[in-house]
């Protein structure tokens, strides 16, 4: 799979290859399915019947009529224009190959402060010096320049999330939030525990309390996890970077989060019953209670700079510039 775990006997067998005279080399898929179709694409005089089963779209012509101007209602988005973007990182040389479960449990250790991704290297943000305390192996931390694949973001599904990992750790510093990141997603996540629930203020004049326990559901015992424990929520904001017509957006997406994440599938009853609601203005009255959050009071259309440290090289500390005003869309009528 791309960017996934390759085993050491399986490169070496590779380099063997190689080094007699075989043209051998990995080939990274998104996924088994992907790499069927691309190989069914590539086979000449296929039978039509078949054909029409696997493909599951085709080519046609169409003819749109485009609305007159001024036709339509505005409809906002989620999204705020990311004016500015990181372009730099630290690749990273180690005496000894690193597994994912290495790199997040130094990301836990410092509590945020390292951020990785793996491409064709170990890519990081974060003070060299905190790595090498991490890290007794590390050979070499270089400059890393990131700006072609952050144009390309759609094929590097690595970049994409190690930014969003890294916008999360820049917009919690000085706020009474978490952050958690799972495959898929970044999140921001009401600090249940804070003293100070002041900024939240707007958004418990919306949904009530922004976090709590779920009343009588307590996580499954299994062989990992052998004792009970209760179940808790909180308000929380999935946070996603996507390009659309060549533009860079953030886009915030209200949501909650449930302590633990394992018990989530356990919770679906409660997360239909709080989110049940969310849509038009409500869905819109969050989002503007998230961005009073993040982004302060700031005058909607100006510009505000977040980074994941005051200090440090470009290489080691992501910094980004967001437009307060959100993305909008024009609805079109009959």
């Amino acid at each position: 799979m791309k960017n996934g775990w390759v085993a050491p006997t399986v490169l070496q067998l590779i380099d063997d290859a190689r080094q007699v005279g075989v043209n051998a080399a990995l080939v990274e898929v998104e996924t088994f399915d992907a790499l069927m179709l691309r190989l069914w694409r590539n086979i000449e005089a296929k039978d039509p019947a078949i054909d029409a089963k696997v493909r599951k779209s085709h080519q046609a012509s169409v003819s749109i009529p485009q609305p007159q101007a001024g036709n339509g209602l505005i409809v906002r988005m989620n999204a705020l224009p990311l004016i500015r973007l990181p372009g730099k990182c630290q690749a990273l040389t180690f005496e000894n190959p690193k597994e994912w479960s290495e790199l997040r449990a130094a990301t836990r250790n410092t509590e945020g402060a390292l951020i990785f991704t793996k491409s064709e290297a170990v890519l990081c943000w974060g003070k060299e010096a905190l790595i090498r305390q991490e890290f007794g192996d590390l050979v070499s931390v270089e400059p890393y320049d990131i700006t072609s694949q952050i144009a390309d973001l759609g094929s590097n599904h690595h970049m994409k999330g190690f930014l969003e990992e890294a916008v999360c750790q820049a917009l919690i510093r000085g706020r009474p939030l978490l952050t958690r990141t799972t495959r898929q997603d970044s999140y921001l996540i009401v600090d249940r525990h804070s003293t100070d629930q002041a900024p939240f203020s707007a958004l418990q004049k919306i949904v009530g309390k922004a976090s709590g326990e779920i009343a009588g559901l307590f996580t499954r015992v299994d062989d990992e996890h052998p004792n009970l424990d209760k179940v808790a929520w909180a308000e929380a904001a999935r946070i996603s970077i996507d390009v659309v017509d060549a533009r860079c957006w953030l886009l915030v997406d209200p949501d909650v989060w449930i302590w633990p994440n394992r018990a989530r599938k356990d919770a679906a009853e409660f997360l239909d019953t709080r989110r049940g609601e969310r849509y038009n203005n409500i869905y819109n009255a969050l989002v503007d209670a998230w961005l009073a959050i993040l982004l302060g009071d700031s005058e909607r259309n100006t510009e505000v700079k977040f980074s994941t440290s005051d200090d440090g090289t470009a290489a080691e500390t992501p910094s980004f510039a967001v437009s307060t005003r959100t993305a909008y869309t024009r609805r079109l009528t009959p």
